[in-house]
């Protein structure tokens, strides 16, 4: 009996070891498993973050092209969008004409009449043309100014003492060369890059008539 009740007992010890010992597996196992589901969830948020990373930049990147875009558009629209002439008399003899955008046959007029407002004082002037932001004028703008220019000559020729052109683009320089083919300018023509030596240089030819008094 005594024999009996230690095997039984040593069976029994036996079992409960073996029982904690599956239990500790099992406790492993599960901790392996959480640790395995902790890490893959950690790795999906990672790669989530990433690619919400990634797709932030690209939006900003988009953002920075579209903004780039629009104000690269906006520059180009400011050169061709809406034209204009503006005449300035207030320092006469001295007279400044700015003509920027893209001219329409809207802005004949005010060219025109500007032009012949000073060439109807019948007195000795000057004239600064400022085209730094004039787009480049279509044939029609060329001949009329030509045009004018012909009916006119024997005014230009007894009043005007010289014109600078303010001219930054050899495109515009040519178009305003073209107006000459058309009529001969019979005044003094110079070109400048900047409206100080445009200034300069046209004082001195009205120096040169006051001096003088002739052209």
């Amino acid at each position: 009996m005594s024999d009996a009740a230690t095997s039984d007992t040593s069976a029994s010890d036996t079992s409960a070891s073996d029982t904690a010992a599956n239990d500790s597996a099992t406790n492993d196992s599960a901790s392996n498993d959480s640790a395995t589901s902790d890490s893959a969830a950690n790795d999906s948020a990672a790669n989530d973050s990433a690619a919400n990373d990634s797709a932030a930049s690209d939006t900003t990147a988009n953002d920075s092209a579209t903004s780039d875009s629009t104000t690269s558009d906006s520059a180009a629209n400011d050169m061709t969008a809406g034209g204009t002439v503006e005449w300035d008399d207030s320092e006469f003899p001295f007279v400044r004409c700015r003509m920027a955008g893209r001219l329409t046959r809207a802005h004949v007029p005010a060219y025109l009449e500007g032009l012949d407002r000073q060439l109807d004082r019948a007195a000795p002037f000057v004239i600064l043309w400022d085209v730094r932001q004039l787009a480049f004028p279509e044939p029609w703008a060329l001949r009329v100014a030509g045009e004018h220019q012909r009916r006119r000559v024997a005014d230009f020729r007894a009043h005007l003492r010289g014109e600078a052109h303010v001219i930054t683009s050899p495109f515009i320089r040519a178009a305003v060369r073209m107006v000459n083919w058309f009529q001969p300018a019979p005044q003094p023509q110079a070109y400048f890059r900047t409206g100080a030596e445009a200034e300069r240089w046209l004082r001195e030819q009205l120096g040169v008539y006051a001096a003088t008094g002739s052209g």
